[in-house]
């Protein structure tokens, strides 16, 4: 076993009793699990096995023979008697010449169409890397509006024993006890639903990586600290990004190599009114040869073909192959334009992301001072409770925002990183 599927087996092992995986790691076994990617290999090895088809047309054949022939006396001439059955093995050995250079431009279209295929492996490589990335941060998301909901929860809980012992010693009203109830069921609920996001988060980063969506599944992330302000940030320049989208991408390799695997092939397709050459050995062995048969005979041949008419066959499959041609060219064309559009648009989101982040981070530094002062005031008795529940209210939502925009962030890079065809993305200077 190779040391590389040893270790795979090692990380789902650990992975099955609950450890936790990095973004690398959910990446690792999507990459390994994918059925598209495998359907893509699979393509792959089939342009390979054509490849070697078309050298095969190329190279000596060799075929044998047998041959059992009775005659029966009342059908010769003259009846009686009749001749000897006759018993015959031959070996043909054939040697086409590539008169045209056809077979040689089959080979070529063919190699084409295996770099067009290794492309498609590329191809789905990458879109099953942006989905699992997806599922990641999406999971990641959910985990952060947990720790809000929790965080909620035990600061209503705290709010509560304390109204209750204010009440107890007659500094407020029933009324107000009632609201801090209240308000912990409502973060009691919410923690449930947080929880039960979280779960359907899993599901989803499992299918992603394509297991069964009941596995266990944890996060390990230096992310994973909701106010930490530890997000990686790029040097993002547009018309360095829209260069590299061209060249990285493996769509339109994928559709070069396709396009020029045609125009071989167009090429090809001419043959059917082209002459052709062929060489041939054969030898030829007879058993009980008669008295006017040689029992070993050895030929040599130069076959020469002319194809003269084939009532409209070869122009009509050339003109099949030329619209193939076409097709591909305005394939090429029209996903150069999109992946010119994909690449901008990820700029926006990670732009706007960006702005949000930042946003995001003010109005939670905003409502946390807002709560502190709220609670001071009610504490003194210079405020009302409404103002402490509201203040906490904003608090929450302000921390939800930016769980969302954190992962809002992360998405939008990996959506970047899809879109120019590369992992690697130039960091900002700090």
């Amino acid at each position: 076993m190779k040391p590389t599927h040893t270790a795979f087996i090692l990380l789902l092992s650990l992975i099955s009793m609950g450890q936790a995986i990095t973004e690398d790691q959910a990446l690792t076994i999507g990459l390994a699990n994918s059925q598209s990617i495998k359907t893509s290999e699979s393509q792959l090895r089939q342009a390979k096995s054509r490849t070697q088809q078309a050298l095969g047309m190329l190279g000596f054949r060799l075929d044998g023979q047998a041959t059992y022939e009775r005659y029966e006396p009342d059908r010769m001439m003259g009846g009686g008697g009749g001749l000897p059955d006759s018993k015959t093995a031959s070996l043909a050995l054939n040697y086409p010449i590539d008169l045209m250079g056809l077979r040689g431009k089959a080979i070529r279209g063919a190699k084409a169409n295996e770099r067009a295929a290794e492309s498609g492996v590329t191809v789905e490589t990458n879109n099953t890397k942006e989905a699992i990335r997806r599922a990641f941060f999406d999971l990641m998301r959910a985990t952060w509006q947990v720790q809000v909901q929790k965080s909620a929860l035990e600061a209503a809980q705290a709010r509560l024993q304390n109204a209750q012992a204010m009440f107890t010693q007659g500094s407020i009203a029933r009324f107000d006890v009632l609201r801090y109830e209240t308000a912990v069921s409502q973060a009691q609920a919410g923690l449930e639903g947080a929880t039960n996001q979280v779960t359907l988060a899993k599901q989803v980063l499992n299918q992603a990586m394509s297991r069964d969506v009941s596995t266990p599944v944890e996060l390990d992330s230096p992310y994973l600290d909701i106010q930490a302000d530890n997000l990686p940030r790029y040097d993002l320049k547009e018309g360095d990004l829209l260069l590299q989208a061209l060249e990285a991408r493996p769509e339109l390799r994928q559709l070069e190599e396709t396009l020029q695997a045609r125009t071989f092939f167009t090429l090809t397709e001419r043959g059917g009114t082209l002459p052709s050459l062929n060489l041939q050995a054969m030898y030829l062995h007879t058993f009980s040869p008669s008295a006017f048969t040689r029992e070993n005979a050895l030929t040599f041949g130069v076959i020469l073909s002319f194809p003269l008419w084939d009532s409209g066959i070869t122009r009509a499959r050339v003109a099949v192959a030329k619209e193939d041609e076409l097709q591909t060219k305005l394939a090429a064309e029209q996903t150069r334009i999109a992946i010119s559009l994909e690449v901008k648009s990820a700029l926006v989101q990670v732009r706007n992301a960006l702005a949000q982040l930042e946003f995001a981070k003010k109005t939670v530094g905003l409502q946390t001072e807002a709560l502190r002062l709220a609670e001071l005031r009610y504490s003194a008795g210079e405020g009302i409770l409404l103002d402490v529940t509201t203040a906490d209210s904003d608090l929450r939502a302000a921390l939800g925002a930016l769980a969302s925009s954190r992962s809002n962030y992360l998405i939008a890079i990996a959506s970047l990183k899809k879109a120019i065809g590369s992992d690697n993305l130039p960091l900002a200077i700090q």
